[in-house]
């Protein structure tokens, strides 16, 4: 890998020496699509190829950072998913354990269960479970 690089960085280095130090008051002709033509210099068409090749860059490196981002949020998001179903699981258990336990102290008779803290004319504390789950 490193000396297709280095052969490239090689290659590069001449086409530009090239194009600069070439001829530069000779004439080149662009056409784009047959529509648009240009007489431009060879540095100048270097130039425009530079610039061109910039723009390209900058755009790809656009895009694979919105890539990156998008995944990133995909990613994120299915984990917030992930977590409220936890969630919703946990309070469901909890809602169905709840029932359950104002269910037993219904069918005990408790006092607590009417909400009421007093019984036979004395007030009593009310009952607190020592574990909450």
């Amino acid at each position: 890998m490193i000396v297709v690089a280095l052969i490239l960085v090689v290659v590069c280095v001449v086409v530009i020496l090239g194009a600069l130090l070439g001829n530069p008051s000779e004439v080149v002709r662009l056409e784009f699509f047959d529509v648009v033509s240009a007489d431009v210099t060879s540095i100048e068409a270097f130039l425009i190829g530079l610039a061109t090749g910039a723009v390209t860059l900058l755009a790809l490196w656009l895009l694979i950072a919105a890539l990156r981002r998008a995944r990133h949020q995909a990613s994120e998001r299915r984990a917030m998913e992930r977590r409220h179903d936890e969630l919703e699981r946990e309070k469901a258990e909890l809602e169905h354990k709840l029932g359950r336990d104002r269910e037993a102290d219904r069918t005990l008779g408790s006092p607590a269960a009417s909400g009421s803290t007093e019984t036979h004319g004395t007030t009593t504390q009310p009952r607190v479970d020592p574990d909450p789950r």
